[in-house]
């Protein structure tokens, strides 16, 4: 079996038969912008979308990937359907603030949309702006966000309860993670975005709610 390892930051992969040296799979992937943000240092693997020729240069593009289901992938069996249910939906990430907390300089927020048709309540679900700790700020656990609804969080009575706990949203750009993390086999980023340096008050959301893209908002 192979005996080496995968770099976290990308490389080339090249599969080919032992006898007549033939490629079966050959890529180059990458944590760039464009390649799945979940599959990276938080856990997940990469699973491609391209199976009927992995020789053709299409998975050499990160659209043409998706994070696992679950953290840990399916080593060995078929991946399943990713959940889709909570999601990031809209942030701000530059703002000013002048209230009485000296320490702070700003109150930005996040907006969750739950695409499912069940409620879905708000305990074992995190928010971060880090893949190596995911689980900085909890989500209120006696909350829930209703199908089709909406839960809005800010800095300063949510994710960054002080100096030293929780985090803030870089104005200069950054990255946001949403998980569920019960620790029963199903871990998963349920969701994550890469983002640019924001102007001031102009957030940055999908539209429709929920969609595939990010743009700022209006």
């Amino acid at each position: 079996g192979y005996d080496g390892n995968f770099s976290n930051g990308g490389e080339s992969v090249v599969l080919r038969t032992s006898v007549g040296g033939t490629d079966i799979v050959a890529f180059t992937y990458s944590d760039d912008r464009g390649w799945p943000v979940a599959a990276g240092d938080s856990g997940h693997s990469l699973v491609p979308l391209v199976t009927d020729d992995q020789t053709d240069g299409r998975l050499d593009y990160g659209g043409h990937w998706r994070a696992s289901a679950f953290r840990d992938g399916s080593p060995g069996r078929a991946d399943p359907t990713p959940p889709r249910d909570l999601l990031l939906n809209e942030f701000m990430a530059h703002t000013d603030y002048s209230g009485p907390d000296a320490w702070r300089d700003a109150n930005d927020w996040i907006e969750l949309f739950n695409a499912s048709t069940q409620s879905v309540a708000h305990s074992n679900w995190y928010l971060s702006d880090t893949e190596t700790n995911l689980t900085l700020w909890p989500l209120p656990p006696g909350g829930a966000t209703p199908p089709g609804g909406f839960a809005l969080f800010d800095e300063v009575t949510g994710f960054r309860p002080s100096p030293t706990t929780g985090f803030g949203l870089s104005k200069d750009g950054g990255r946001l993670f949403l998980s569920y993390l019960p620790g029963d086999g199903t871990d998963r980023v349920a969701d994550a975005t890469r983002f640019k340096a924001q102007r001031n008050d102009i957030s940055e959301g999908r539209h429709p709610d929920g969609g595939a893209y990010w743009s700022a908002m209006s």
